[in-house]
């Protein structure tokens, strides 16, 4: 080795550290086909354990249990808004996501389409700046609350 060069040292070190991390590589990998074959059973399935069993539950459930927590209603869950009695001095439009197929109002703090009832009051119609309830045959316009 004192016959080498110092450029043919570095070469040859960098050389070994190489191959020895290749030993390395393919030891791991070996292992790891090891412990894959021993976790499978006899039929060829790999053997797996579960710390817990999945939990199931109803939607609706879950938005009751958010609502008696003070955590409100989830606006991504568009089921059918029922206020009970509303009056619609008690309304409010706070929001309208327009699209002329699909548009939603956001009164109070229920997300409404058209068809949804609010109370005894029906959702006829949203526009871009308003919405139309029927309550008994007769109509109200509820303007969107610009701020």
């Amino acid at each position: 080795m004192k016959n080498l060069h110092k450029k043919e040292r570095i070469e040859l070190t960098i050389t070994c550290i190489g191959v020895i991390f290749l030993i390395f590589l393919v030891i791991r990998g070996a292992q790891r086909i090891q412990v894959k074959k021993n976790s499978m059973n006899k039929t060829g399935k790999a053997v797996t354990s579960s710390m817990s069993e999945p939990v199931s539950f109803k939607r609706a459930e879950v938005e009751r249990s958010k609502i008696e927590k003070g955590w409100g209603r989830d606006p991504f869950f568009l089921a059918t808004a029922n206020a009970g009695n509303t009056e619609l001095g008690d309304l409010i439009v706070n929001g309208i996501v327009w699209d002329e197929k699909n548009p939603y109002a956001i009164i109070n703090t229920d997300v409404v389409k058209v068809g949804d009832k609010l109370g005894n009051m029906t959702v006829i119609k949203i526009t871009e700046n308003s919405v139309i309830l029927e309550e008994n045959g007769e109509r109200h316009i509820l303007k969107l609350n610009v701020f």
